[in-house]
Order: structure tokens, then sequence, then C-alpha cells
């Protein structure tokens, strides 16, 4: 494997760079003869240093294979590296960074390197100490970007063991993430990292961090790919300015078993041979215009070239939300091994809804008398104490109503005057009111019996009943009852303190038909203020 400085000159570049898209870190050519390859941009994090969209992830190589996929990525034009302590990979990683500079093909001040705290060190006392050992791991000065790979802690053997356990399950602590988060607060202040942020937390704990602490997360990493692309989450830190980076951002694909389906769809494969692109740079290049930074790995050299090649296309808006209304996918890390812990971030698997999100909208569910299906989690809607308590006091006050009508005479009475032509001599009439202030006003026909004893008066032949219908009509409506055969002339009722209401004789209206109710009221409703 040649040096990039073998493999063109200066001058070559300026006869040909117009063909190459290239985003460097500086706005000064080379110094030195070196090629000038395909670079990813770079975005600003919340710390003010600048971080490349897309980076080089190590989990699982080790050895002589991390070594040269390292340089392959280097030599490439990666900038962005992502260790971890776990990894056991980070002494490869900084050797092969330590070459790549020593030969002069890249500075220090253009590499960004990531590694994380393990679960095992969230003890405060052991930040400082195991960041030291991660530096001399790397033989670099100084970390870029330090994670605290999770909010669980487990309990601290040895730095050899990584996983401790007993009966089977791995022992954890009661350590609580935002203690060792300032103790990573206490490295920036020394120099140590330059940047730090947190890996598979949720939102109410990135909120917790926010809020009990002087600096807040740069970034979160958390498992993202198209079938599992956690809005919510990314929503909330794109909100808060915290840059999400994805690991399995292809969801770790299986030619064997074809897992998982929408990597090897015929979807897929159309858009494959419309932009004539891979699958895995389809992907890459979503996700970054999706605005989260994948960490894609690779360990083959033509594999490691392709993944880079994804900044000189774009994807149109139709293939665009075709990948985005892809179907909802599990988890694929989950960390069971630690559910019972209080810190646990992610969904236990019984609080998990896997029924199709259409399954709730279908229409048999809808049906007239059936039950519509709902949510494990669902919870119907009560009404508020605010309008139970107004439907209450509307029935007391409709009961009491009721009462004083047919019990107790008002206070003060009303007097309405009714005059029938028909008779010889006019009778008046009068007819107590309700006690209860409305705007509408209530009549009421009684029987002869009571209007005797009440008013002590011969009654007045019944011509027309305005009977109280609040239970079947809005309050203040009147309601006029069939006329008989020897209707009387039209009737005005006068209230002193209301408005006042006439009726017009229908003469088209049959004695012993019913009127309807367009034909009750029949003329102008005048309203004076008293």
């Amino acid at each position: 494997m040649k040096p990039i400085r073998h493999l063109s000159t200066c001058e070559e570049i300026e006869e040909d760079s117009s063909g190459v898209a290239v985003i460097l870190g500086c706005d000064q050519p080379p110094q030195c003869s070196s090629k000038m390859v395909l670079m990813a941009p770079k975005i600003r994090l919340g710390s003010g240093y600048e971080m490349p969209v897309l980076g080089f992830g190590t989990h699982k190589l080790r050895g002589y294979h991390c070594l040269t996929a390292v340089h392959c990525a280097l030599e490439t034009g990666y900038r962005h590296f992502d260790t971890a302590f776990c990894n056991e990979n980070e002494s490869e990683v900084g050797m092969a960074i330590l070459s790549q500079i020593k030969m002069g093909n890249v500075s220090r001040e253009n590499i960004f390197i990531t590694t994380k705290l393990w679960n095992t060190h969230h003890d405060p006392r052991n930040v400082r100490r195991i960041c030291e050992s991660q530096l001399h791991r790397l033989g670099l000065g100084y970390i870029d970007l330090y994670l605290m790979h999770s909010p669980v802690g487990y309990r601290f053997m040895c730095d050899e063991i990584l996983k401790p356990t007993k009966a089977g399950k791995i022992v954890t602590t009661d350590v609580d993430y935002i203690d060792t988060w300032h103790a990573m607060e206490e490295l920036v202040m020394l120099g140590l990292v330059r940047s730090i942020g947190v890996c598979n937390f949720n939102m109410e704990q990135v909120q917790r961090v926010i809020q009990c602490s002087s600096l807040k997360p740069v970034v979160n990493q958390v498992e993202l790919w198209p079938g599992f692309m956690q809005k919510d989450l990314v929503d909330y830190c794109r909100y808060n300015g915290i840059v999400v980076t994805a690991y399995i951002p292809l969801g770790h694909p299986n030619r064997i078993e074809h897992t998982p389906k929408y990597f090897f769809s015929a979807g897929m494969k159309r858009l494959e041979k419309k932009y004539k692109r891979t699958a895995a740079q389809i992907v890459l290049r979503y996700l970054i215009d999706y605005g989260v930074v994948p960490i894609i790995k690779a360990s083959n050299a033509m594999q490691i070239r392709q993944n880079l090649a994804i900044f000189d296309f774009q994807l149109n808006y139709a293939d665009t939300l075709a990948l985005r209304s892809l179907k909802p996918r599990g988890r694929i890390v989950t960390h069971d091994s630690t559910s019972n812990h209080p810190f646990y971030p992610f969904e236990k698997e019984d609080e998990v809804d896997e029924t199709p999100i259409n399954a709730y909208h279908d229409e048999s569910f809808q049906r007239a008398g059936a039950k519509t299906r709902q949510r494990p989690d669902h919870k119907p809607k009560q009404k508020s104490d605010k309008n139970a308590k107004l439907m209450a006091d509307q029935n007391t006050n409709h009961e009491m109503s009721q009462k004083n009508q047919a019990v107790v005479p008002a206070p003060k009475t009303k007097f309405m005057a009714v005059e029938d032509t028909n008779h010889e001599k006019s009778q008046k009439k009068q007819v107590a009111a309700p006690a209860h202030k409305t705007k509408s006003i209530v009549f009421e026909n009684t029987n002869q019996e009571t209007s005797q004893k009440k008013q002590g008066a011969a009654p007045a032949p019944t011509t027309k009943s305005l009977v109280n219908t609040n239970q079947e009509t809005s309050p203040g409506k009147l309601v006029a009852t069939p006329k008989s055969a020897n209707a009387p002339p039209p009737v005005e009722y006068v209230n002193r303190n209301a408005s006042t209401v006439s009726f017009k004789k229908d003469s088209d209206t049959s004695p012993t038909q019913p009127r309807k109710s367009s034909q009750a009221l029949t003329g102008r409703v005048r309203y004076s203020m008293p």
C-alpha cells in the first residue's frame, strides 16, 4: 500500500482539480506534494470544535486487521475515527494514526478521535485515571470526543474484566451517571479531552444531564438505521443543540439470511440501478441528509472507499420519502442483562407494542357498537374537574328551578297581560316567574283548579300553551301547541322587564293539524333594554 504522497503531485492536482469535490479543513493549499482526496464535510459541535459528518467505526477489529483498515481509511480520506475502551483496539488505532502523521500524510489537527468511558469506570475516582490510560494507549495528547458508554454502571473488579458476572448475570452498581458526568467535566478543564458526550441515553436522561451540569453533552451516540430511526429522540437532541451519531447505520446486513429486509428488497435494487450506487451508499447518504452522523465499519478496502464516496450525489424527495416510510423494526442492541437496573435506558420487552400501526386505524375496529382497539398503554381521556363541576352545577340549577316552579312561588311576581277579544270582558292573570334569573321567559299552562287556588279567579280559555322545554330544546326557545277550531285572534304577551314577543295569525294553518316548527313562530321579535 503506497502512501498518499507518492500517488500524485501538486501540479497534477491543479490540472485535474475541477472534477474532484474536496472539503478541506483549511483554506490554504497543502504544503507538501500530497494528493487531495475526497473528504467528508464537517459539522460544528456545541463546544465550538468541528467533527466530520461520517465516521469510521472499529468495533470488533483486532490486531493486524484493525491496523490495515485504519491505514486504508486514512489514505482514502476518513478523518473521523470511533473506538472505545471495550473494543480493546485503541493501541492499533493510535499506532496507525501516528504512522500516517509521521509520514506527513495527515496532521493531528485534522484527525477527530472518539473514544468512550466503559461501564466499569463510572466511579468518579476512576474517571481521570482511566482517561489518562486511554491517552497512553492512543499515543495522543488529547481526545477530541469522550463519551460515557452507558448510563448503567458495572461493578469494578479490574481494568481487564469488562463484564463482571455473578450467577450468569452482570453485576451492576448504583453509581449515578450524574456524578460520573461531573468527573468528565473535570477532564475538559484539565485539557485531556476537548468535548464530552453520552451514548445510549434516552430523552429523560439527556434532559437530566442538561439540568444538573454546567457542560451540556455535545453528542449522543445511539442505535439508528432506516428501520429504527428514533425520530423523537433525534428531534429532541436537535432542539437542544446535540448532534446524534448513529452506530449500526445499516442494520447489520446479513447476505445469507437476507436481513434486514429493506436492504435486499426490490425497492432498494431499483434505487441502486437509478443512482448507480450500492445499498450502503444510498443508506449512508439518506442518514446524513436526515441530520445524523453515521459511524460505518468496514474491513474491505473496496467497501471503505465506496462508503466515503457519497458526497457527489443526492437522493431526490420521492426516494427520501420512500425510505422514510419503511415499517419500523425492533432494536438490535438491547442490553437485556441490565434491564432491571433503574437507569436502564431502553424499553423493556413487555412494554414494546409489536402490533402494526395500521391495525389501530382499521375500519373493522370502528364499527357501530364495537369497542375500538386501544394500545396497552392507552389511558381513556377523563373529563377535567372544571367541566365536571360545571355540569354538576347545571344539573343542580335545573332541579332547583323545577322545584321553584312547581312548589315555591317567586318572591317577586311579574305581571303578564293577556287580552282576549272573543270574550266580552278581558281578564288579567298573574303568572309567577321562576326564581332564578334567565334570559328566557317561561310560560306554564296550569290546570283550572291550581290557577283558582293561587289566583282566586276564573281561568281564561286555553288557546295556546307555551311549555318549558329545557331538556328537549335550548333555553329561551318557545314552542307553540296546535290551535283549536275556535282559535282566538292574535295574542300579545307583554313582559315589562324583557323584550316583547308578538304572534300573528296564520290563516293557512289547518285547525286540526299542528303547525310545523318553521311555521310555529311567525312574526317579529323586538328587543328593548329595560
